[in-house]
């Protein structure tokens, strides 16, 4: 077995299902590659990530470790086939920006601080610990009054 690193994208939504012995197991088709270079990867993801591979949707960029191996089958109509699939114990969400990042994440650009408890300085630029504190959904951009 060769071990792999990929980022890609998902073509359909993860698909969870628990084996006799109640393990469970994510499967996973993803795209890696771009147009005509698009190349499409089987993922099997079993315990810690198949915990995060079951949330995965349609369109989700992710990042996938495992080992992989390139597999063999005769198709219906008699032609031999052949695809890439995946062994994954490492599976993550990427992407997580605009309105992809998960609700209550901290977000830190530029010195502007938001999804935490802080005050601003007078500056306005939200330094911790420092003026009259805020809510958690309030983001300081400039100076008070």
């Amino acid at each position: 077995m060769i071990d792999v690193a990929l980022f890609g994208f998902l073509a359909a939504d993860a698909e969870a299902k628990v084996s006799k012995a109640g393990k469970r197991r994510v499967r996973l088709r993803v795209g890696v590659g771009k147009d005509d270079d698009l190349q499409w990867v089987s993922v099997a993801a079993f315990g810690k990530a198949a915990e995060t591979a079951a949330a995965l949707k349609k369109q989700d960029r992710v990042y996938i470790e495992g080992t992989i191996r390139l597999d063999t089958w005769r198709g219906q109509d008699g032609a031999e086939r052949s695809g890439l699939s995946v062994a994954a114990f490492k599976c993550e969400r990427t992407h997580n920006v605009g309105r992809n990042r998960p609700k209550g994440e901290v977000l830190n650009l530029l010195g502007i601080w938001r999804g935490a408890s802080f005050g601003c300085d007078s500056s306005g630029f939200g330094e911790p610990n420092k003026g009259a504190p805020h809510d958690e959904e309030t983001t300081c951009f400039a100076a008070h009054a």
